[in-house]
């Protein structure tokens, strides 16, 4: 009687308390909404709060929580196909791509290029770009570089 008892009791304690969860506020972003690109490889997120989107052929994407500015074109090249993003000392984005090599980009376009090294007639390009507090290197399948020193 006592077991059945603490059993109830506990039961009703249990189901009294309240319970908190958190919730979480998603928003779906995708082509019918202004995303010009169905596939994403990187999202970084730069020291201006800004949003970028590195895609596969539709180039460097800004999203500033209210639109979205595609940067498609170098030196008449389009499609770009990114594949990692970083923020360098100076805060300029390090664009590794498939195929024009690494891009500087200053906020607006893209300022510079440092060309892929060619090995047996195909480019080694960055897979994955990384960044310490004294340096950047650059990751591809065959080398491990330093790109940048942090000469500050």
């Amino acid at each position: 009687m006592i077991k059945l008892y603490n059993l109830i009791l506990f039961s009703i304690l249990l189901l009294s308390c309240p319970t908190h969860s958190q919730q979480y506020n998603f928003e779906i972003t995708n082509q019918e909404k202004g995303f010009p690109s169905s596939s994403v490889n990187k999202i970084f997120k730069g020291s201006n709060g800004l949003l970028w989107y590195g895609t596969e052929g539709a180039g460097l994407i800004r999203y500033d929580g209210n639109s979205f500015i595609s940067h498609n074109e170098y030196k008449n090249t389009e499609n770009l196909f990114i594949t990692d993003i970083i923020e360098n000392f100076n805060k300029e984005l390090l664009v590794a791509t498939k195929y024009r090599g690494l891009l500087i980009f200053d906020g607006n376009k893209f300022i510079n290029e440092i060309k892929y090294a060619t090995i047996n007639g195909a480019f080694d390009s960055f897979d994955q770009l990384l960044k310490t507090d004294k340096s950047i290197y650059g990751i591809s399948k065959i080398e491990f570089i330093v790109l940048m020193i942090n000469t500050i």
